[in-house]
């Protein structure tokens, strides 16, 4: 059947300024989905009228951007002033922004114009609650899937202009800048101020020293910015880029000063961000004062995590390693599990280096780490095949895990399914003259466990056959071992 929306209707020709309202509060509504003005204008007038005369191209061009800018001026005029008309208004032009090569300087200065009048969101409204609930289980600056919740009203308005000024051919860092310097000392409400700092890296493009001064104008007039996972995320991945880096100093400063959780453990994550960016003696000291007063667990949980992250960068193992086998010793859990995670974020890039070895080693004398640790430690035994090149270590790890004992067999661990692997690397070792008997201790221990996998294998050696009946774990599938570069 023929689409209906290439038929003849002349009332775009003939009805443009009565049609101008419900246009505009069409796009609006839809502006998470905007691609271009002209498809979604199409869509509407067919769901209105039943038919039109334009087709999706020709109405592109003859309703393109320039012509959304002209009907938002003119809704302006006719006094369309309620909050709600502006804040969609905006929302639509910042999705229009982004395919447009930003927005005009006359809508720009519209926008502007606006922002005052909106009250929301509002101060007296304002709880930041969820870090009071932090735990520290998880990174902050390293963490996947991170999100943010836009706020609305000015915050809508705020990241139209951004992409008004930012999304030109040549990104307009002087407009941009001068927006910034405007609000500080009107805009009141924190995740404004999130909103408009998540947009300021583009700057440092610019004149670094000054984009780092405006950065720390707005940090020090808004400090709360910094209870926001979103804004340390932008500002980690700037850090290197400020000048000076003292500057970055007083914002560690402003963290550490505040004593929740959440501020402590970002304050460690950023830490080591700072020397692994800046190399600085100052980071060094602040990091090695930490280990040795041994006093914060949110700040260690911080150390480690980032450690843990950046242990296969060269330029800041050294430090990086230091952190890990000191805090190894640690009984929180929390600093276990964050410690532990380095053969997780290590395997694809493992490298039994001196600095790893240590680090192994202490990681064996603590059971709680050890337990957090066994899956990839023994899944790297196996892929690097370290029994062949480095029996010795692997000696190590398995004794100190078998004499773990019935933890190690625990349902509601994932150790309770290494089994297969122990006894695996158990019987290589006892193909190794030297490490025959070891291996074979190992072996008998697995037995006095009870595992079925280790039973399972005897009864193989002993060439009988296995019971039926029973379940069988099916093997772990291990990554494909790295080739190394000729």
């Amino acid at each position: 059947m023929r689409s209906r929306s290439l038929t003849y209707c002349p009332f775009l020709k003939l009805l443009p300024q009565i049609l101008e309202k419900e246009i505009l509060v069409f796009i609006c509504q839809q502006a998470n989905k905007l691609v271009n003005c002209g498809t979604y204008l199409l869509r509407q007038a067919f769901f209105t009228f039943g038919q039109v005369e334009h087709d999706v191209y020709s109405l592109h061009i003859d309703f393109p951007s320039s012509n959304l800018f002209q009907l938002v001026e003119n809704l302006h005029q006719r006094g369309f002033t309620s909050e709600k008309f502006r804040d969609d208004a905006a929302s639509a032009l910042e999705k229009v922004a982004e395919g447009n090569q930003g927005l005009p300087t006359g809508v720009l200065a519209l926008l502007e114009i606006w922002l005052p009048t909106q009250t929301q969101p509002k101060l007296e409204n304002y709880s930041n609650d969820q870090n009071q609930r932090f735990d520290l289980k998880s990174p902050i600056l390293f963490k996947s899937g991170r999100s943010h919740f836009l706020p609305n009203g000015r915050g809508n308005i705020v990241r139209a202009i951004a992409e008004g000024y930012l999304k030109q051919n040549s990104p307009d860092l002087e407009g941009w800048t001068r927006f910034i310097t405007s609000q500080l000392v009107v805009e009141p409400h924190p995740k404004v101020w999130v909103d408009i700092l998540t947009q300021m890296p583009l700057l440092l493009n610019g004149n670094r020293t000054e984009a780092t001064e405006l950065f720390d104008q707005v940090i020090r007039n808004c400090p709360e910015v910094l209870q926001y996972a979103w804004t340390l995320y932008f500002i980690s991945l700037a850090i290197g880029w400020f000048e000076p880096k003292e500057t970055v100093q007083g914002w560690l400063e402003i963290l550490k000063s505040n004593h929740s959780n959440f501020s402590q453990q970002a304050y460690g994550e950023l830490l080591f961000i700072q020397y692994f960016q800046y190399q600085d003696q100052w980071s060094v000291e602040r990091i090695r004062h930490h280990l040795t007063k041994q006093e914060n667990e949110a700040i260690f949980c911080g150390l480690a995590h980032a450690a843990s992250h950046l242990w296969v960068e060269q330029r800041c193992q050294a430090i990086a390693s230091e952190i890990l086998y000191n805090l190894a010793a640690s009984p929180s859990e929390s600093v276990q599990k964050a410690v532990a995670s380095v053969f997780r974020w290590s395997r694809d890039n493992f490298k039994l280096n001196c600095r790893m070895r240590k680090i192994i080693e202490a990681v064996c004398k603590n059971q709680g780490v050890l337990l957090e640790a066994a899956n990839n430690l023994t899944e790297i035994i196996e892929v690097e095949e370290l029994v062949d090149h480095n029996p010795e270590i692997v000696v190590k790890v398995c004794k100190s895990l078998v004499d773990i004992g019935v933890e190690l067999t625990n349902p509601a661990r994932a150790t309770a399914f290494i089994a297969e692997s122990l006894t695996t690397i158990a019987i290589k070792l006892h193909r190794q003259d030297s490490y025959r008997e070891d291996g074979l201790e190992i072996f008998e221990q697995l037995l006095a466990l009870n595992l079925r996998k280790t039973q399972s294998a005897l009864e193989v050696l002993d060439r009988r056959p296995t019971r039926r009946g029973d379940y069988i774990i099916p093997r772990r599938r291990l990554r494909r071992r790295r080739l190394s570069s000729s």
